[in-house]
């Protein structure tokens, strides 16, 4: 295990290698054991285990991961106390996408579920004070897609969150997982992942066990998560890693995670962008003092595309947008001040947005009004 690197052919762990494996974790997780935050078993809190997508190798990325893989690690070690965080990589074969027909790709696959199965298990042996985070892009999120109907239930309880990112096997009506980002939601084959709609029967379903954990990001226009379109989105994952350790963030949070291993402040917000404002002509955003225009007064504004970061979402004044969509939903940045979620590509309109914190102790407007 040179490296913290997990056995290429699904090779199990031993409980026996304890130390070993401990101390790849803490290599992986960039910090020394004597400073790291550690379980009682000497483990870190939090393990990301991630298979990375089709064709990259391990050696691309120092977490092993491939890419969006680190920018998640690097996106959740910028929210956590050093040494919270530790690694493994599976060390799958991440075989060409194109190996599908040539009878490579799905043993390669299969290769990686099965590799996720046996070292989540044993983690769960080896650290059973740790927090699993199970993740994949691409024919990784394939590999731990498969992974979750086979892991035992020891495993099962440790694992907090699940996140997939392009996964092949992608449905937006699928009840137990947590659809993201911007596809297509509409029915049918086309906006179903390309080896669901080619390949139905070795699609498998994610249980109702592993709802409220599951999350995935889905690119519209993305041929690999919806069939339709190209692959040019398909390689545009690394934006929603913020969003992504966000998700994972707040699950750790409600299993029980001790808050202040968190570095707080804005470390903790979520990067959304300023859209549809231009439908109005105005191309520009007013920032308020509290969720409403009616009770509260603009503190600056915003332009159409502007990157923002949110802390947490509230319902305030209810606002009506330019295509008359209505929304009460407020989000409130960590640069101070709130905007009207009708003009962030938060996850959700006129609800709330699973991935984000709900503001708490905030008073509201009352009145409807415009959003600008």
């Amino acid at each position: 295990m040179a490296g913290g690197a997990l056995p290429a052919r699904g090779v199990r762990l031993r409980v026996s290698a304890t130390l070993t494996v401990v101390a790849a974790l803490f290599l992986l997780a960039g910090a020394q054991p004597a400073r790291a935050e550690e379980t009682a078993e000497g483990c870190p809190k939090v393990l990301l285990y991630f298979a990375r997508g089709s064709s990259q190798t391990m050696a691309e990325t120092t977490s092993g991961f491939g890419r969006p893989g680190q920018e998640l690690l690097e996106a959740l070690e910028q929210r956590y106390e050093p040494g919270v965080v530790g690694t493994m990589a599976d060390a799958y074969p991440a075989v060409p996408a194109l190996s599908v027909f040539n009878g490579r790709y799905f043993p390669s696959a299969e290769n990686g579920a099965q590799a996720a199965v046996y070292n989540s298990e044993d983690l769960s042996l080896l650290c059973p004070s740790s927090w699993l985070v199970l993740g994949g892009y691409s024919q990784g999120a394939q590999a731990i897609r498969t992974a979750l109907a086979t892991i035992d239930e020891v495993a099962r309880e440790r694992i907090a969150a699940v996140v997939l990112f392009g996964d092949p096997y992608f449905d937006p009506a699928e009840p137990n997982v947590v659809a993201l980002s911007s596809f297509d939601p509409g029915g049918g084959r086309l906006h179903r992942g390309s080896l669901r709609n080619m390949f139905p029967s070795r699609a498998p379903r994610i249980g109702a066990q592993w709802q409220g954990r599951v999350f995935s990001w889905c690119h519209a226009r993305d041929a690999v998560c919806q069939t339709t379109g190209g692959t040019a989105s398909h390689y545009t994952y690394a934006q929603d890693a913020g969003e992504a350790a966000a998700s994972i963030v707040k699950r750790l949070g409600e299993v029980g995670l001790a808050p202040e291993l968190l570095k707080g402040g804005e470390s903790l917000a979520v990067p959304y962008r300023v859209r549809g404002t231009c439908l109005g002509g105005t191309c520009g955003l007013a920032v308020w003092s509290g969720p409403g225009t009616s009770a509260f007064g603009t503190v600056g504004a915003v332009h159409e595309g502007q990157r923002l970061s949110v802390l947490c979402q509230v319902r305030g004044q209810r606002m009506l947008g330019p295509s008359a969509r209505p929304s009460a939903i407020w989000d409130r940045l960590a640069s101070g001040g709130f905007v009207s979620d009708l003009y962030l590509n938060t996850p959700a309109v006129g609800r709330f947005s699973s991935t984000l914190a709900r503001c708490t102790g905030l008073s509201v407007g009352a009145a409807s009004g415009t959003a600008k």
